[in-house]
């Protein structure tokens, strides 16, 4: 009843179908090209494509600091692309740290170097195996490199070869500087960030989580040291790294050291509301009435909570002396009545040689040496405890013809600071010579290298001034600071007093990076197509084409029962039933139905597999990979042989319908053919 011509159009239209949805699977799952594996990747947030995406390579540290919050081992691997050719052909060039990019994988299956040179060299290239193919090198090669992109050229050493088994193996490896130079990025920057971990979902719910997640940071106080009752105010931001909305609550407290231990007092307690990936600062103002020294902390709760502290003097408030310990005679020199914090005090008192001046707006005073000897200088200002110090007036002939700097007095501005902030050192100095001149004051942090500041000042005869320098980006830990006899120590704290890696990673870079899985790496989106629309075309194209193939299985199923409706004729003639001729025609159906999916689909997944091989598809620089799971490909089988079935049995019942006398109308006289057919029945 049903010939092998049928099974021959299955196979055909099956084969068809395989190999375009092998392709189209191909074209879908270009981006894990870039991956490696299942590795997730970091790119810059809203960038168009990896190529274009730049992110700040200090996160990779900031994610090595904040390993111990994850509860599984996490590796990074920090990478730039750039696009590169050679006689004719088009690759990636893919710029890598080879410690950090094997922690990551995928695993090399081989890596061969020639002779005695090394990866490590900056013109050093490595050259996966299907490109070095595709380029017909022998390694070591000088291969001259144009950017496709860019204008840059330049010229690497490729001392060997490597294989994957992965995409990987149609790229070329080189240096992070130079991918960067060949790309046209900044030194500071890198594409994408891979990231390996045994829990892809608790690094994704960390890096870039849907909810609310929230963190503090730049905790400041006005001031360092106050008085009773004198008011001081705090600032704290607050950093909303997820990807919604939310509130949360900040909690302000006051520690005070006790013999039994810390005590901690509730100041206060703030709700912030902060957008999406946005930050905000929120304000709050106190006043302390113990005296001593406090520390101030701010937290926040949840999943990551996080403490932060600074620290607070209250004092009895006092004035203090800044000027010269010795002047000429004749001589008019300056000085500064500053407050306890620092704060010149306008309006003060000051008595000198038996007379009384008043400071003005900047706490300053111009006075007169009039008279050898040493004297007494007093400060006195309203509501504060005075000072008392005393001045050497000298005669100007007593000293050398020469120019004598010496340092007299060198002071931090503060004992102790936070990290990212900077600390000011003033120094006194004088000539101790009538000879007027320059120098290069010594600063000296820690006696370490790379750690020498030198600063040209000038002085005239006899002279003495105040220099002020600042001191920035110093670590956290205790710096000793050296001028000449003098020294002085500063504290420098970590913002945060829990994890301060882990806070600093969502601080600097929450909500400024994408994380993406493998197959939805940016790749697209320079088209102005989403990753949802490539997904959607690839899947209209693809059903077309089931629909063609379906299509042409029932055609061919209908043509071969509406010929054979004769036989179906006479079977109704001599009584068979409709469920007769189903039980005739289904298995029939069934058997070419299914050798012919059966042979079609091994022929198009043969087929797509040697188009993939070819490299006749090119994607971005990598061939064109397949990957079918088995249950998609028993999918294809079942579908193949329900159609073929389907098609044959409605086509069968539509042909008993029609009367005996219509089916058998057209018989040629000759009984030769009647006779055929009914054997033609019989064997069926």
């Amino acid at each position: 009843m049903i010939r092998i011509r049928v099974m021959i159009v299955v196979a055909l239209a099956i084969m068809v179908f395989t190999a375009t949805a092998a392709v189209l699977s191909g074209l879908q799952n270009g981006a894990k090209a870039f991956s490696g594996d299942s590795a997730l990747v970091i790119s810059s947030e809203g960038a168009p494509t990896i190529f274009s995406s730049q992110i700040d390579n200090g996160m990779v540290q900031a994610l090595d600091s904040a390993k111990d919050q994850f509860d599984r081992e996490l590796a990074v691997s920090p990478e730039v692309f750039a696009f590169c050719s050679y006689g004719g052909e088009s690759f990636i060039v893919r710029g890598v740290n080879y410690s950090r990019f094997g922690s990551v994988g995928p695993s090399f299956d081989r890596f061969e170097v020639v002779g005695n040179f090394s990866i490590y060299d900056k013109s050093s290239a490595m050259v996966g195996s299907g490109l070095m193919k595709r380029l017909g090198l022998d390694v070591p090669f000088a291969l001259p490199l144009v950017g496709s992109y860019s204008t840059k050229m330049d010229l690497v050493n490729v001392v060997g070869w490597f294989e994957t088994g992965t995409t990987m193996d149609d790229e070329l490896f080189v240096g992070l500087e130079r991918a960067r130079f060949l790309s046209g990025m900044p030194s500071s920057k890198i594409s994408i960030i891979r990231v390996s971990s045994e829990d892809p979902a608790e690094v994704r719910d960390i890096l870039s989580p849907e909810d609310a997640r929230f963190t503090i940071y730049g905790f400041h106080t006005s001031k360092s040291v106050v008085s009773v009752g004198e008011n001081f105010t705090v600032d704290l931001a607050v950093r909303n790294w997820g990807r919604s909305p939310g509130t949360v609550q900040v909690s302000f407290a006051l520690q005070t050291p006790a013999e039994s231990g810390d005590v901690n007092v509730s100041l206060d307690n703030v709700t912030a509301s902060v957008n999406a990936t946005s930050s905000i600062v929120v304000s709050r103002q106190f006043a302390l009435s113990a005296l001593g020294e406090h520390s101030v902390l701010a937290s926040v709760g949840g999943d990551f909570p996080v403490t932060l502290e600074t620290d607070i003097r209250v004092v009895d408030p006092y004035i203090r002396y800044w000027g010269p310990s010795r002047v000429m005679l004749n001589e008019a020199f300056n000085i500064t009545v500053l407050r306890y914090d620092g704060v010149p005090v306008p309006s003060a008192t000051v008595t000198f040689l038996n007379q009384i001046f008043l400071t003005d707006a900047v706490g300053r005073v111009s006075l007169l040496a009039d008279s050898l000897g040493d004297y007494s200088i007093e400060g006195n200002a309203v509501g504060m405890a005075g000072f008392n110090v005393s001045i050497e007036v000298a005669d100007p002939l007593e000293f050398p013809n020469e120019f004598m700097p010496v340092v007299t007095g060198f002071q931090l501005s503060s004992d102790a600071i936070k990290a990212s902030d900077s600390v000011k050192g003033i120094v006194q100095l004088a000539n101790g010579g009538t000879v007027g001149g320059s120098f290069d004051l010594a600063v000296y942090v820690d006696f370490l290298p790379g750690q020498l500041f030198l600063y040209n000042v000038s002085l005239g005869s006899l002279d003495s001034k105040q220099f002020t320098f600042t001191l920035e980006d110093l670590s956290v830990g205790t710096h000793y600071v050296h001028i000449g006899l003098f020294s002085d120590e500063v504290v420098v704290e970590p913002w945060y007093a829990d994890e301060p890696g882990f806070v600093e990673l969502f601080v600097r870079y929450g909500g400024t990076t994408e994380l993406s899985d493998p197959g939805s790496i940016p790749l697209y989106q320079a088209a102005k197509i989403s990753q949802g629309n490539v997904e959607l075309a690839l899947f209209s194209i693809g059903a077309i084409a089931a629909l063609l193939a379906g299509l042409a299985i029932t055609a061919v199923f209908s043509k071969e029962i509406h010929e054979g409706r004769r036989r179906l004729g006479i079977l109704k003639t001599i009584g068979a039933s409709r469920r007769d001729v189903m039980i005739l025609v289904s298995p029939q159906a069934l058997v070419k139905g299914l050798a012919g999916a059966s042979i079609g689909l091994v022929i198009g997944l043969v087929t797509a597999e040697w188009l993939s091989r070819s490299g006749v598809f090119m994607l971005f620089g990598h061939r064109l990979t397949i990957d079918w799971s088995e249950g998609l490909l028993l999918l294809v089988l079942v579908a193949a042989v329900a159609i073929s079935v389907v098609s044959a049995l409605v086509s069968a019942l539509v042909a008993v319908r029609e009367t005996t006398i219509s089916a058998i109308r057209n018989l040629p006289e000759e009984g030769v053919r009647l006779q055929e057919d009914l054997q033609s029945i019989v064997d069926d």
